[in-house]
């Protein structure tokens, strides 16, 4: 130890295993300032630490006081305690603090709250895809729920739909004049069991003034072109029992769908679709075809999406699309985000599309992107964009001059294709992938490098065959941060990263509105994905957040613990939700309980 440095080691003790301490957090305060330690003794596989909580101190000789919180969140302080010293701290003499005036304070945002009969629990099957495609960044299997809120049997009041995962049947929620839900299953959901819902919409597909349902199948469990992942429209008769029948009938979409986005494009008084298309089954980077179906006003649609988008038909994998006018033209503007794709800005021009997206400012925004959203966020009369990114807290890191590629290529020629997905180490781009993940994926590549050493530092076209990589399928990525693209009002867009506490993890969906009550729009993100491959490690840092509109058009992120908003779980979907005139936000989490906030009043 240096001349004149102090320190202080700390042993727990549970009440009963040692193990019961695990979790506790140990912060000391003296002369101004802080330091905290949490107590976990194992990191990693087959990989641990000391026992103790070690805190340096430099000069200091005595600590103003020492808190620990126990895991039950029972708590133990010690006053002046002597530095150069090991102390034990033991469990039985902790107590439960009393309530302080802070800890429930009267001006969160939100609170979490139990809606009578509303008891939806979405129940994900346990197919793993990283069996089959190794080196994908992170599964597709588990895209659920689809979430829909309307009235659904015209009696004024916002129902629920909550679609299920395989295995499992799709639910609509009816709210009952008290406020309470009554769950109303139908046989026509019945065919559901077997697919994945990830997505829905309400709205009015035949003319008749009530909300039909339309619903996207999604997964990578089946094969391209398998029935199971045709999406389904479910005609209402107003009451809101729902029916496939000839009323409406759609085209066939037998994709791995991502979104599903109604607007009237060709202007002509129904209601059009956009079905967003994420992957081809089995053969990840590839880019799928896309749909923009046309309806003829009774609710039969067709496939236009060759003569209205061209060339546009296989522009990405996108996960999710919104219709918006962000040139003030007077017509909608179809945006589309997806993974490896830039946020891309389709110009409707009399019911046809050109990519507009270099000169609205958007050409270097490839990244992965979860989701879109429009709003006049900074109020002043045009459109401006929000969108939820991978995020900052992964191993990746891309930008426009070292930016994240993938090469899809069938490098080992057996019928499969192969993605290898590459970063940069300083001004050199090598695969992220280990030796042991490449060679569960392309056998016989351990020959060619019998030893780590032999693999280390080899780039791609040393480790595969220079022709090879060339003819690869090349996607990249130069943007992870999730984004406000504020609209200059010409057409073109400023990007402005959002708070650092909105990188922590995947932002999944997002819903805007005035959660403080000032006049100004602020901002709900909900987020995580569970489904990231283990090397990579699960992205599970988020509660949710609420971002307060500053001034200056910037934003505040509140703590969940301030705010309320405490979201948990692997979020995928937000949406508004009013009950018995009450504001509520509703939350659809994959593998979880729907979850709901109520607004407080005015």
């Amino acid at each position: 130890m240096m001349h004149g440095s102090h320190f202080l080691s700390v042993a727990l003790k549970g009440k009963d295993l040692n193990s019961h301490a695990i979790g506790a957090r140990v912060t000391l305060f003296y002369n101004g300032q802080k330091q905290v330690n949490e107590y976990f003794p194992t990191r990693g596989f087959m990989s641990a630490s000391s026992g103790d909580l070690h805190f340096g101190l430099g000069p200091v000789k005595s600590i103003d006081s020492l808190i620990i919180r126990w895991p039950d969140l029972s708590e133990q302080v010690l006053k002046n305690v002597t530095a150069d010293q090991r102390i034990i701290l033991n469990a039985e003499n902790a107590v439960r603090p009393l309530r302080r005036e802070n800890d429930e304070p009267d001006n969160r945002l939100v609170t979490g709250r139990i809606l009578p009969g509303l008891d939806f629990r979405h129940i994900e099957d346990p197919f793993e895809n990283f069996k089959y495609e190794v080196l994908v960044p992170h599964t597709l299997f588990a895209e659920g729920p689809a979430l829909a809120v309307a009235d659904f049997n015209g009696d004024g009041l916002e129902d629920i739909f909550a679609g299920g995962a395989k295995d499992q049947l799709s639910v609509i929620y009816m709210q009952q004049n008290d406020g309470t839900f009554k769950p109303k299953t139908s046989p026509v959901f019945i065919k559901d069991l077997f697919c994945e819902n990830v997505d829905a919409t309400a709205f009015d597909a035949d003319g008749d003034r009530d909300n039909d349902l339309y619903l996207v199948r999604g997964g990578s469990e089946v094969s391209l072109g398998n029935p199971l992942l045709g999406d389904r429209l479910m005609i209402n008769d107003g009451n809101g029992e729902f029916s496939e029948s000839d009323k409406g009938s759609l085209p066939l979409t037998n994709y791995n769908g991502s979104c599903v986005a109604p607007c009237d494009y060709d202007n002509d008084g129904d209601q059009d679709l956009f079905v967003g298309t994420r992957s081809v089954p089995g053969a990840y980077g590839l880019s799928p075809k896309q749909l923009l179906l046309e309806n003829d006003g009774h609710g039969n649609f067709s496939d236009v999406t060759e003569r209205r988008m061209k060339r546009l038909t296989k522009i990405g994998m996108v996960t999710d699309a919104c219709w918006t006018d962000y040139d003030s033209d007077g017509d909608n503007d179809l945006i589309l985000v997806g993974e490896w794709m830039k946020v891309s800005v389709l110009n409707n021009d009399d019911g046809s599309f050109t990519d507009r997206t270099r000169q609205a400012g958007l050409q270097e925004t490839s990244g992965w992107w979860n989701c879109i959203h429009a709003c006049d966020i900074d109020n002043d009369g045009d459109i401006d964009l929000i969108g939820g990114n991978h995020g900052l807290n992964s191993i990746l890191r891309a930008s426009p001059e070292k930016p994240v590629e993938m090469y899809v290529n069938d490098f080992d020629s057996n019928g499969t294709l192969d993605q290898v997905i590459c970063q940069y180490q300083d001004e050199v781009s090598y695969p992220v992938a280990s030796l042991d993940e490449l060679s569960k994926q392309i056998p016989g590549i351990e020959k060619k490098f019998p030893n780590y050493s032999d693999f280390g530092g080899k780039t791609l076209m040393e480790i595969f065959a220079r022709r090879t990589v060339n003819g690869s399928v090349k996607k990249n990525t130069v943007l992870f941060a999730s984004c406000l693209f504020l609209n200059n009002g010409d057409g073109t867009f400023k990007i402005n990263k959002l708070p650092v506490e909105a990188q922590i993890s995947p932002v999944r969906d997002i819903m805007t509105g005035d959660f403080n009550s000032d006049g100004k729009t602020d901002i709900a993100l909900v987020g995580n994905d569970y489904t990231a491959k283990p090397s990579y490690g699960r992205h599970d840092a988020s509660y949710g957040w609420l971002l307060l509109n500053d001034a200056e058009k910037k934003y505040r992120a509140l703590m969940p613990t301030t705010s309320g908003f405490i979201v948990e779980g692997d979020a995928r979907k937000i949406l508004p939700l009013k009950v018995s005139g009450k504001k509520y936000i509703l939350v659809a989490v994959n593998d979880n309980d729907l979850q709901v906030f109520e607004q407080p009043e005015n």
